[in-house]
């Protein structure tokens, strides 16, 4: 019972500092678990690796994930979507996509925020048809989706209108001008 109390206050203790951005005492206090002879978990590991994403270090945060992996810990949902988000937050969308495929190839299932995160990319670069494909794949994986997807298909759709009225409109004055002329 003391062991349990122990890590959980020791995970806490972690968690609390990597919410207010103190990395060098988060693993401080996950050197003194180890030196206790605590076995880590995912939890751990997941915690430290939001806690690196937070402060942006995301290279730190895939060192983790590796870490983790390489002593046979298997990341869940919540460790996939950490780290999704952590490098599409720092511009690393070409890691974000290949974090997503490499938990696809594993059989895990993301949560509605990192299905938000990488549907809010693809609207984002105006690649709206894979937005709509991913939403379906969404639904048939059974996923309750938010609202907050909705507002990115819908600022997406709204660019794209946009664009086409601004070309419609482009091509207008060019006809006037062309009328014009002769």
């Amino acid at each position: 019972m003391k062991a349990k109390v122990a890590m959980d206050v020791y995970s806490f203790g972690i968690k609390g500092c990597c919410e207010i951005g103190d990395l060098i005492k988060s693993f401080w206090l996950l050197a003194l678990l180890i030196h206790m002879g605590f076995s880590l978990n995912v939890i751990l590991y997941t915690t430290l690796i939001d806690g690196c994403c937070k402060i942006g270090d995301v290279h730190l945060a895939k060192k983790l994930f590796c870490k983790m992996e390489g002593l046979g810990l298997v990341p869940n949902q919540h460790t996939y979507s950490v780290l999704i988000n952590g490098f599409f937050k720092h511009g690393l969308q070409k890691e974000a996509f290949l974090m997503y495929e490499n938990m696809k190839q594993r059989g895990t299932v993301l949560n509605v925020y990192a299905y938000d995160c990488i549907i809010k990319e693809y609207c984002k670069d105006e690649n709206v048809y894979k937005a709509f494909k991913l939403f379906d794949e969404i639904r048939e994986k059974g996923v309750a989706y938010g609202e907050i997807g909705f507002l990115h298909f819908m600022a997406a759709k709204l660019r794209m209108e946009c664009l086409m009225h601004c070309t419609h409109f482009m091509g207008t004055l060019h006809e006037m001008e062309s009328n014009s002329i002769s």
